[in-house]
């Protein structure tokens, strides 16, 4: 009688440490992906500044700012995909205010001078990319912390 009892609960703590375990994992790998995200947010925003910081209407820095905007364009898509990525990853991460906010960004990322030739510099366009950027940055983490407290 006593072996069986305490294989029993050995087999009970096994499956609870299993089960504890998996969580954790998965709770690790979840914020490991918004830290990449958060990474990616901040040098896109980062490449932002420096493009709106560029006076276009000067030869030089136009010829800098249309090699900048295919990289802005590519950034946006790469977002996106790790974006939704991430919401495959943890379904339970809710990520809707992350998603209008990333829209925010992207507006702030391109402007309404977007490729536009002999642009001014745009010292408000680049702050509101990198404080949409700060927005977007601790949405993602007040997110992970409530997905955080909930069990599996």
């Amino acid at each position: 009688m006593v072996p069986a009892a305490g294989l029993a609960g050995a087999v009970l703590v096994a499956l609870a440490n299993y089960a504890i375990q998996r969580w954790r994992y998965r709770l690790d790998r979840t914020a490991a992906s918004v830290d990449h995200l958060c990474e990616e947010l901040n040098d896109v925003a980062d490449l932002s500044t420096t493009y709106w910081l560029l006076d276009a209407s000067q030869h030089d820095s136009q010829l800098n700012a249309w090699t900048i905007e295919p990289q802005l364009l590519g950034r946006q898509m790469r977002l996106q995909s790790l974006v939704l990525a991430l919401g495959d990853l943890d379904k339970k991460l809710v990520l809707t205010k992350t998603n209008m906010l990333l829209l925010e960004f992207y507006e702030a990322l391109t402007g309404g001078d977007f490729k536009v030739a002999g642009r001014p510099a745009s010292k408000e366009q680049a702050q509101r990319a990198q404080a949409v950027a700060a927005q977007l940055n601790g949405e993602l983490r007040h997110a992970f912390s409530l997905r955080s407290h909930l069990w599996f």
